[in-house]
């Protein structure tokens, strides 16, 4: 079998079409490693070939590969009527799904093709009826429909299609590094921007031995979640119980989390500039908690030189959610644990804090790098 994968925002790409191609192709090839399918390239269309008994596997990796916007499953046929007719009926009598009506689509790339594209309709579906004799026509409520699209070269016919989840293939937008909480907004800004294309890697900051170790734990399990999409499983594990001790002893309490988050992001631009990330990722909301308003996420954002994405700061926590659900991590982002911010939580942290105040605070503290 074949499953023929469509794309969207890569056939906008021009002379640089081919390159994105190519990068969706290797995506596809790294998610089935261990299994021997074939990925190819044939006029313009990326194809998929597998076994019958692999297709449960090839529809929920291509669903969750970024840069495909829909695939359909089916056989490729030689471009006269005779093979067209014996592979549909082929095909829709080895159909798992129960059917009772169906129609048939064709497309007519080919317009040198000798039937046109109403007429082949017809004479497709008048063989169908003579083989399966209960079966009805019915072009608006149909059990299934049966797409043809004759091209230049091949004919494809296909039967089920699915959605993909658009986007762009991982990996085209460069290489990011993603705070990974282990709340639910975090994962949820790593899955949209690795939708964009991005090849996102994780920072965890633990309070390790003041805390348990569900954090960690929780953290380890969203990023293997997370692959499933395409993303890194790999989390690099950060010490941050010393930061805060020296933060709690010499600095007004009210000022702690927004020291907290200021030293977190120095710590992750020096980890990005390792490992040749171009910027960091955040899961904050405008607004959510304290260290989220626009004078708060100024005076953060003033700690480092690399750009902080935060692709959820016009998002409500309900919308969130949901996106969590659909993705899969929000049954575990919503696991108990201690993280590190609420390690040392100040009863009354600042709102609106100021540039000038900040650094005050920080001339009283040794903090390393």
């Amino acid at each position: 079998m074949i499953a023929i994968i469509r794309y969207n925002e890569i056939a906008l790409k021009g002379r640089n079409r081919a390159w994105f191609e190519d990068k969706l192709i290797l995506n596809i090839k790294k998610s089935f490693s261990n299994s021997e399918i074939k990925v190819k390239k044939k006029y313009g269309r990326v194809l998929v070939v597998f076994s019958k008994d692999q297709i449960d596997d090839i529809k929920k990796t291509l669903s969750r590969t970024f840069g495909i916007e829909s695939f359909s499953f089916g056989i490729l046929s030689k471009s006269n009527f005779d093979n067209i007719t014996k592979n549909v009926v082929d095909l829709v009598k080895h159909n798992p799904n129960q059917w009772n009506t169906f129609r048939v689509t064709t497309k007519r790339q080919d317009k040198q093709f000798p039937i046109k594209s109403n007429t082949l309709n017809e004479k497709i579906g008048g063989c169908i009826l003579d083989t399966f004799t209960q079966k009805k026509v019915d072009l608006t409520n149909f059990d299934l429909n049966i797409r043809i699209e004759v091209t230049h070269h091949e004919t494809y016919i296909t039967t089920e299609h699915h959605k993909g989840p658009g986007g762009l293939p991982v990996g085209v937008s460069g290489k990011y590094v993603c705070m990974l909480s282990g709340g639910i907004d975090s994962p949820v800004a790593a899955w949209h921007m690795a939708k964009r294309g991005c090849d996102v890697h994780f920072i965890h900051f633990h309070s390790l031995p003041y805390t348990d170790r569900a954090s960690t734990q929780k953290v380890n399990e969203l990023a293997e979640i997370l692959s499933t999409w395409g993303l890194n499983t790999k989390v690099s594990q950060t010490p941050f119980a010393e930061t805060q001790k020296e933060i709690v002893k010499k600095t007004n309490s009210s000022y702690r989390i927004i020291l907290y988050r200021r030293h977190m992001m120095r710590l992750a631009e020096v980890y990005a500039r390792k490992i040749g990330a171009q910027a960091i990722i955040t899961g904050e909301s405008l607004g959510q908690v304290a260290s989220q308003t626009i004078e708060n996420i100024t005076v953060i954002e003033d700690a480092v030189s690399i750009p902080i994405l935060r692709p959820l700061i016009g998002f409500d926590k309900n919308e969130i959610i949901e996106i969590a659900k659909k993705i899969g991590t929000f049954e575990t982002s919503i696991l108990p644990h201690e993280d590190c911010c609420s390690l040392f939580m100040p009863k009354n942290p600042i709102i609106r804090s100021t540039l000038n105040e900040v650094k005050k605070e920080e001339e009283n503290l040794d903090l390393k790098i």
